[in-house]
């Protein structure tokens, strides 16, 4: 059995997130540990030093750890995975695969997935996957009402389904760059402090990738909302977008549809060109709606054609076809 050092302070910590937010991700922010016990210690890691597989009790880590499987108490250098059912209290470092529990993040995580858990206060997650969460700011000890922080201001880079929720005090603010897709959740109120407000916390999405779209309200902020335009099917021709921004994640092209909840004014275009040997021909019909997105259609002095996109309602994935073009051989 693994010694477990963290305090009963700490673990109240992670246990007055789980009662309050949904109950599906209340079971994944539950606690490893709440009382301490005594077994073996792993000797601190030094700065040039490697330790391959961590099964008990560390309290620094100033090297690599390529596995955690147990409680580090200060990582300074690199965890390389850090396991289910394993803890980090405060990461200083970097952590590159987390499925455990990081209750204090100051440093990077790189990829927080599997029942993954991040209290980030004033650090990176850069890529938050399905089945993790983040918290971004500081933590509420419902024990001694003490607000543990060293930062009011965390980031997630990526959030690829991920759940965020806002932190607890007013200054708290965790920003996401990228918003792919995931919960954004409100946070537990002071209830057990006797007052009902709810946290205070905020959170600033950048870019808002998702196709249902995040609305501004008294915790979120929105700068700018994307659909993305992939036109399917396209062999034997060369399709060129121009104003469009590329995903991070997965690639895609996105128009900019909104900035700061005010529609915005389409300028992306996508030019189709036929491949060597071939040809593009039009049926006559040069604008058109294909259910998510409007166009017109405007045939170039090349023969290739340029579709303007005039209003874009949703991911659009779109044919040759759906544009009234063809392509044949010469």
């Amino acid at each position: 059995m693994r010694k477990k050092s963290f305090s009963k302070k700490v673990a109240a910590i992670l246990m007055s997130l789980s009662v309050s937010i949904v109950p599906a991700v209340g079971a994944m922010l539950m606690p490893v540990s709440v009382f301490a016990w005594e077994q073996p210690v792993t000797a601190d890691n030094p700065k040039d030093g490697f330790v391959e597989y961590v099964s008990d009790y560390m309290a620094n880590n100033y090297g690599t750890v390529d596995t955690n499987d147990s409680s580090i108490e200060n990582n300074y250098g690199v965890i390389g995975a850090d396991n289910q059912d394993s803890e980090v209290l405060n990461n200083f470092g970097t952590i590159s695969e987390n499925s455990g529990l990081v209750y204090f993040n100051f440093g990077e995580v790189t990829n927080n997935f599997r029942r993954g858990y991040v209290a980030n206060v004033g650090g990176t997650v850069v890529n938050n996957f399905e089945e993790a969460g983040v918290i971004g700011g500081r933590q509420y000890d419902v024990e001694s009402s003490f607000v543990q922080s060293k930062g009011t201001g965390s980031t997630v880079v990526n959030n690829i389904g991920g759940t965020v929720v806002n932190g607890y005090c007013p200054d708290d603010l965790l920003t996401i760059n990228n918003y792919y897709y995931g919960d954004v959740v409100q946070g537990y109120t002071r209830a057990a402090s006797g007052d009902n407000e709810p946290n205070r916390g905020k959170i600033h999405i950048i870019n808002d990738f998702s196709e249902a779209g995040i609305e501004n309200n008294d915790f979120v902020t929105v700068d700018k909302h994307y659909h993305y335009v992939d036109v399917k099917g396209s062999g034997n021709v060369d399709v060129i977008y121009e104003g469009f921004t590329i995903g991070d994640y997965n690639k895609k092209h996105y128009a900019e549809i909104s900035a700061d909840a005010e529609s915005a004014n389409l300028t992306s275009t996508i030019t189709i060109k036929a491949g060597d040997g071939y040809e593009l021909c039009d049926d006559g019909v040069l604008s058109g709606d294909t259910g998510k997105m409007s166009y017109v259609l405007n045939k170039n002095d090349d023969g290739s054609y340029t579709v303007k996109i005039t209003s874009l309602s949703g991911n659009a994935e779109i044919s040759l076809g759906d544009l009234h073009l063809d392509i044949i051989g010469k």
